[in-house]
C-alpha cells in the first residue's frame, strides 16, 4: 500500500488520539477510522464493505514505548 504525503487519510491518522488503539490495526476511509482489530484480513474485508470503491489506509498503531524513525 502506497501512502502519499498529501493523502487525507494519512493526515487524519496523524491527528487522531490513538491511545485506546495501541497495538491494533486501524483502517481509515474518508478521514475516519472505520474498523479496528487484530486480524488484518478481517478488518480489510469489513472496511471494503463499509467503504466500497474508496481509498483505504491500513495502519498499525504503535504500542507505548515504540519508536519509529
Amino acid at each position: 500500500m502506497l501512502i502519499m504525503k498529501d493523502d487525507s487519510n494519512y493526515n487524519a491518522f496523524l491527528q487522531f488520539d490513538l491511545e485506546s488503539y495501541e497495538g491494533k490495526w486501524v483502517v481509515l476511509c474518508d478521514e475516519n477510522i472505520v474498523v479496528v482489530g487484530d486480524n488484518v484480513n478481517e478488518i480489510l474485508n469489513e472496511a471494503k464493505k463499509k467503504c466500497p470503491n474508496k481509498r483505504l489506509m491500513l495502519a498499525k498503531v504503535p504500542e507505548e514505548g515504540t519508536m519509529i524513525y
